[in-house]
């Protein structure tokens, strides 16, 4: 069990000759035969890892699933109080709310979030060690919830216009897409997270972003 750490300054590296700090043998190779297929990916990560002024550590799973966990219902909070405005709660769906709000979350309270924020987490930038930009957040979780929101915006969208055969083959085409999507990419983003020594997933590798331990603060 790794030892909490509040303040992400104290994964500060030092920066090797040259301001860079090269990756370790095992951070390079992946480790595993799944990161290895991502070659590329990981090249991503190694080179935005270059510039970083902090080391990645590995955070425990638990307190990463509970924290998403909170996320999850905090996210279905919402939906409730956004279902009783008028108007809104005729097109509103929980499918579309809940990725919508789980794409955004690690944005409020400068990268906590919610459920972070409960559990002593916090996601940074690795170029800064500070909070995330809007961008970053939402490329960070897009990759396995932009296609969700995307189906489930295109449905409402369908749900407006007369009805047509052709939008019924478009809705179920969509809907198998998503779903085989979502199969693999998750699966993929759990394995990553558990066996790598940074807990970088896929969305990290694309944001340059990572996990770090830090003090719950709801005031910002």
């Amino acid at each position: 069990m790794s030892s909490y750490n509040p303040d992400p300054k104290r994964n500060l590296r030092r920066p090797a000759r040259g301001g860079t700090t090269a990756p370790s043998k095992k951070q390079s190779q992946g480790g595993n035969p799944i990161s290895n297929l991502f070659g590329p990916l990981n090249a991503i990560i190694e080179q935005k890892r270059q510039d970083a002024v902090l080391e990645p550590p590995k955070i425990e799973p638990g307190r990463r699933l509970i924290a998403l966990g909170i996320d999850f219902g905090v996210a279905y909070i919402i939906f409730l109080v956004l279902s009783c405005v008028p108007l809104l709660n005729h097109f509103l769906t929980l499918a579309l709310v809940i990725p919508v709000v789980m794409c955004v979350r690690d944005y409020f309270f400068g990268g906590r979030g919610f459920g972070k924020n409960a559990m002593g987490l916090k996601v940074v930038d690795l170029a800064t060690g500070e909070g995330p930009g809007l961008l970053q957040v939402l490329t960070r979780n897009a990759i396995y919830l932009g296609p969700i929101i995307f189906e489930e915006f295109t449905f409402t969208i369908f749900h407006l216009l007369p009805f047509n055969e052709v939008f019924v083959w478009i809705k179920t085409a969509l809907g198998i897409m998503v779903q085989v999507y979502v199969l693999v990419i998750v699966p993929i983003e759990i394995y990553r997270s558990l066996q790598r020594e940074d807990s970088m997933r896929l969305g990290d590798a694309l944001a340059g972003t990572c996990i770090v331990e830090a003090d719950m603060n709801f005031s910002s």
